[in-house]
């Protein structure tokens, strides 16, 4: 049986203030707000595998520092007296470290994931903070792993992967007797919000809802227009197909067509939901970064939005297809720090305009660390590929009373939310076994990654098809 024990950290910081939210901030509070009562949704924990000496008494320290350095992990956050949602930053408090001791011939990572799983059961107070909480597992009563766990109100993907590598820097010069290393300059949240408060900002904002504006004037509707009646209860099914095919197919495709796989596989699920749908076009939103300018690339807070896209499916061929999607996608992605209230407005009136609600449920997110890029691709044999499309493999699976995605952490995936919207996007890694989220008569990884561009028939505009597809329930509307 794993020991444990609890221990409440110290933190000491710089300052001690109160501002305005963030636009991230406040979509991320909005999304946690209609997650509710399912406080733990958006929570996120990230472990970090630790290498050389150093003590536990080590690693706990440089959590605290890690603490001491970047205020979005020590604030807190309520609504003042006009209902403005407000980031508190603490300068000084604490925060929960469990500490395990994995047992003889036990595996460190069963023992971070049965912890992971508790914290399904204890949600952060969003109004008090701190939104941070750790766990160091020991073999040997050495330190072998930590996670991190985090409200996503105050961490995105990128965040965690920069908390991670300084963790590692920190333990690694500590335990040499070396002075801790500078922390890389970045722009707080509060500089943040004041940053989109001011002239240059708010003119950001104005371009990025005039872009809005556009693509809901193009949007379909919905992508699922032979939707049935929604069930009483919510539905929290997950789904992913895995096909060794894709991970061939998408680095040839990236090289023939000058373009990343990323754009390859949005063009695909792009594709294979217009034509599900018998529509000419998809209304899909990419889940933005935001961390295009210097003083953000090392920043930890959340920065990420989801921004919308219509691309334009009529090409006559894939690469066609690809093309414009990469250009499309390339505008969406400069656009990605918005008011979410504004946009809120901007999405009911469009639906009052046409009179029905837009429906905006589908989603992209590429995770991976590295993106490849063209003139690394290898020649792929078409019948290899043939081979492995019969390898494909479909799965769907309710979860523990929450939604998400099956992520396919060795390769390429598309999945299913909690309300059965289909989600495509590259995971973790590149290469091995890899997710499709085209099938065949709309995108073939065989034809494509062998001969000459297949031409795909796109439905003309209004035409509409004569059967439902699978996939007809969709996320709530933002």
């Amino acid at each position: 049986m794993t020991e444990s024990l609890r221990r409440q950290v110290p933190f000491s910081g710089r300052r001690f203030v109160t501002a305005p939210a963030t636009c991230a901030q406040r979509d991320m509070w909005r999304l946690i707000q209609r997650a509710m009562p399912d406080s733990t949704f958006y929570d996120q924990v990230y472990p970090v595998e630790l290498r050389g000496p150093g003590g536990v008494d080590d690693v706990i320290a440089v959590l605290a520092e890690l603490v001491n350095r970047y205020e979005s992990l020590r604030t807190a956050f309520h609504r003042d007296e006009t209902g403005a949602l407000m980031q508190r930053v603490l300068r000084t408090g604490s925060f929960e470290t469990d500490i395990r001791w994995a047992g003889s011939g036990e595996d460190p990572k069963t023992v971070a994931a049965t912890w992971q799983q508790s914290l399904r059961h204890r949600s952060f107070s969003l109004q008090t903070g701190p939104l941070f909480r750790s766990l160091v597992i020991l073999s040997d009563d050495v330190p072998v792993l930590a996670s991190l766990g985090v409200s996503h109100l105050v961490a995105d993907l990128m965040s965690l992967r920069l908390l991670a590598s300084e963790l590692t820097r920190l333990l690694s010069a500590r335990v040499s007797g070396q002075s801790a290393p500078v922390p890389p300059a970045c722009r707080q949240p509060v500089e943040q919000a004041e940053y989109e408060r001011s002239p240059r900002g708010q003119q950001a904002l104005d371009r990025s809802h005039a872009y809005w504006r556009r693509q809901l004037a193009q949007a379909p509707t919905t992508m699922f227009p032979y939707r049935r009646d929604e069930p009483s209860a919510p539905r929290f099914y997950s789904a992913a197909m895995e096909s060794k095919a894709v991970a061939m197919a998408l680095p040839v495709l990236a090289d023939r067509y000058r373009t990343s796989t990323s754009a390859v596989m949005l063009s695909a699920v792009a594709l294979l939901l217009g034509h599900l749908a018998g529509l000419p076009a998809c209304a899909i939103r990419l889940l933005v970064a935001n961390r295009f300018v210097p003083e953000l690339r090392a920043a930890v807070a959340n920065l990420q939005q989801e921004v919308l896209v219509t691309l334009d499916l009529t090409g006559e061929t894939f690469g066609e297809v690809v093309r414009a999607t990469l250009a499309a996608s390339m505008t969406a992605y400069s656009n990605g720090v918005y008011d979410p209230d504004q946009v809120g407005e901007l999405i009911r009136s469009a639906g009052r305009e046409r009179g029905a609600e837009l429906s905006l449920s589908c989603y992209f997110n590429d995770i991976r660390r590295a993106r490849e890029v063209p003139g690394r691709a290898t020649a792929v044999d078409a019948g290899f590929v043939r081979a492995a499309m019969a390898d494909t493999v479909r799965r769907r699976r309710l979860l523990q009373g929450r939604g998400g995605l099956l992520h396919g952490h060795r390769g390429q995936g598309a999945g299913l939310d909690p309300g059965g919207a289909l989600h495509g996007y590259p995971g973790a890694t590149a290469g091995g076994d890899s997710s499709v989220s085209a099938r065949r008569g709309v995108w073939s990884p065989a034809a494509a990654a062998s001969g000459p561009e297949s031409r795909h028939r796109p439905p003309p505009r209004g035409s509409s098809r004569s059967s439902p597809p699978t996939a007809t329930a969709t996320r709530p509307n933002s």
